[in-house]
């Protein structure tokens, strides 16, 4: 009897906030949810990307029918997994993970245009340097116009004749100091004796 009295003045409060209706039997029962529109499903995953939710986010994407959207996601993803290795798991598991998010930042990139895909090999290349990559890393900077990142990998890495040929191509997108240290460090290659590179 108290639970039906308590029911009952909860309906009571609820009516007079026009917060429920009481609908007779056999009348339309009003949708209690409707399906979301592509363009709601991307203005979610696109908020939810910027808040860096990028699993909700690739839901969304798919709910929408933008596969790039999600393969961009997938990649933020495998780089955010990537780095909570970082200390924790052994150097050659946390390389791979870190090149494994350099490959899917780098097809973005090669789906991309523009800033964005310079973008995208950017952060490809950062994670080819975390994964122990430094030649990949270098060409996937020259793919991101980032020339000067570019010539100090492939002088990290030993490979003076790509120092060489990104200077030259290159030189004047690249700072002064650096060029001009850059190109000693290469003449002092060459003149060593070394040349097997």
């Amino acid at each position: 009897m108290l639970l039906r009295l308590i029911n009952l003045y909860a309906q009571i409060f609820w009516k007079s906030q026009n917060l429920i209706r009481t609908c007779a039997r056999g009348t339309d029962i009003p949708p209690l949810a409707v399906s979301s529109t592509p363009e709601e499903w991307t203005s979610s995953g696109r908020s939810l990307f910027l808040h860096k939710r990028y699993s909700q986010a690739i839901h969304c994407f798919k709910r929408a029918g933008l596969r790039r959207e999600v393969k961009v996601c997938e990649a933020y993803l495998l780089r955010e997994a990537a780095r909570s290795n970082v200390g924790v798991a052994l150097l050659n598991i946390q390389q791979r993970a870190f090149i494994t998010a350099a490959e899917a930042f780098a097809d973005c990139g090669a789906a991309a245009t523009g800033n964005e895909r310079r973008q995208y090999y950017r952060t490809s290349a950062d994670c080819y340097v975390r994964g122990g990559q430094d030649l990949t890393a270098a060409d996937t900077y020259l793919k991101a116009e980032e020339f000067e990142l570019a010539a100090k990998i492939y002088r990290k890495a030993g490979a003076f004749d790509r120092t060489l040929h990104v200077l030259t191509d290159h030189c004047p997108m690249i700072p002064e100091k650096t060029a001009a240290d850059l190109w000693m460090v290469c003449r002092l290659h060459y003149c060593g004796g070394s040349n097997d590179q």
